[in-house]
């Protein structure tokens, strides 16, 4: 089913902006080239997106004006979002704080706003993707940020409801709220979520995992703490589980055909050329709801945080000098 993602024929050589103007500001989706369906090579020798079909706000703790309010202090410091918004990409800063603030005004504004907002974005990506033959549109929950309130989760929860065609996937740390983001009959067919673990909150996250019988993605440095991960969600689980490496963070990263969060075409990373490619997640399909649900494993993608990195972040959001 992983075809299903692809596209069949480039559809354009430029970057499609994604954007739409609410009663309560403007929503921009992220252009991000792993989760894309279509990039092309820039001129400064990196893919860019074609078709944006992510939705990011502000990563990190809430109280410096993120929007992750159950992180993991140690783990998040190794986050690329923030990694992004601290880095050369300044305009990525700006778009998810307006996010953040339209997504609040729309909900302030009733939640039918919020709702159909993001339908609208959505039919927009989905849309731009049937046009690049793409059979099956695909959607990212949260490329930076996570669910920050109930109403956001249950906003979620009925787009994905709404909008059927389109395969939906997002991993989660706040699992204080997925009672509204599964409703009382759980996920859609067309949308898949997982728990993200690590080793500061790997115990009660297992546990909400297993009480709403959801994958986890497990964040760690090696394979050595991969598996300390993994024997602590077995034994809650009570069963072995069946689970998968990224390979933008595994086997791609070192197969040396180029940037690992990028495919060729077809999907193969052999055929990775200059000229259209593809993002890893839709050449992959692990982590989206067509295929058999498995546990995934992110090796720290984004590099080694620090404190340097909060602290650059705080400066850039005028929360400290």
């Amino acid at each position: 089913m992983t075809r299903a993602y692809l596209p069949t024929s480039p559809l354009s050589d430029r970057p499609i902006r994604l954007r739409l103007d609410t009663l309560a500001g403007p929503l921009q989706l992220h252009a991000d080239a792993k989760t894309g369906p279509l990039a092309f090579w820039g001129t400064d020798r990196r893919p860019v997106s074609v078709v944006p079909n992510a939705l990011a706000l502000p990563a990190g703790p809430v109280d410096i004006g993120g929007t992750c309010p159950q992180l993991s202090p140690n783990a998040c410091r190794a986050c690329y979002a923030v990694r992004l918004e601290v880095g050369p990409f300044a305009d990525f800063g700006r778009v998810i704080a307006r996010n953040l603030d339209t997504v609040r005004g729309l909900r302030v504004a009733g939640g039918r706003h919020l709702v159909e907002a993001l339908v609208a974005l959505v039919d927009r990506s989905a849309a731009l993707q049937s046009a690049a033959g793409v059979a099956v549109p695909s959607f990212r929950w949260f490329s930076s940020g996570d669910v920050f309130a109930p109403w956001l989760a249950s906003a979620v929860r009925d787009v994905q409801r709404a909008r059927p065609s389109v395969a939906f996937w997002g991993y989660t740390r706040s699992v204080k709220y997925l009672p509204n983001l599964l409703g009382r009959s759980g996920l859609p067919d067309n949308a898949r979520w997982f728990v993200s673990v690590d080793s500061e909150n790997v115990t009660t996250h297992a546990r909400a995992a297993a009480r709403y019988g959801l994958p986890v993605a497990y964040l760690a440095a090696d394979a050595v703490e991969v598996a300390r991960l993994r024997e602590i969600v077995e034994a809650v689980r009570g069963e072995r589980s069946r689970g998968t490496v990224c390979p933008a963070g595994g086997a791609w990263s070192g197969d040396g055909f180029g940037p690992s969060y990028v495919s060729g075409l077809d999907g193969r990373r052999a055929s990775l050329a200059r000229g259209h490619v593809v993002g890893a997640c839709a050449a992959c399909g692990v982590c989206l709801p067509s295929g058999a649900v498995r546990d995934v494993t992110f090796m720290r993608h984004g590099g080694a945080g620090s404190a340097a990195t909060w602290q650059r972040l705080e400066v850039r959001r005028g929360v400290s000098a």
